[in-house]
């Protein structure tokens, strides 16, 4: 499905899918330009493989929808101090 639909509706419809399967917790895109943005996980206790786990499913997600060239970098972890964790994706 999501090779199908507009990369900007699966993008901002993110946080729609994460509360299906996760409880508690939310996730939210912050676009930063056309080809990059951010993913923030909050309020959700985690062990340190869900990071990972996070890492894998955005690549395999971005893949899905097409979008080539794909980068996924963690900036901020629970498990390090930070209070979320977020990702930084950015594709061509």
């Amino acid at each position: 499905i999501l090779g199908y639909l507009p990369v900007n509706l699966v993008l901002r419809r993110t946080a729609d899918l994460w509360g299906k399967y996760y409880r508690p917790g939310r996730i939210r895109f912050i676009p930063r330009g056309n080809n990059a943005g951010v993913f923030e996980v909050t309020e959700f206790a985690h062990d340190p493989l869900f990071c990972t786990t996070m890492d894998a499913w955005l690549q395999v997600a971005a893949k899905n929808m097409g979008l080539k060239n794909t980068r996924v970098v963690q900036t901020a972890c629970i498990h390090s101090g930070d209070d979320h964790c977020r990702w930084k994706v950015s594709w061509e």
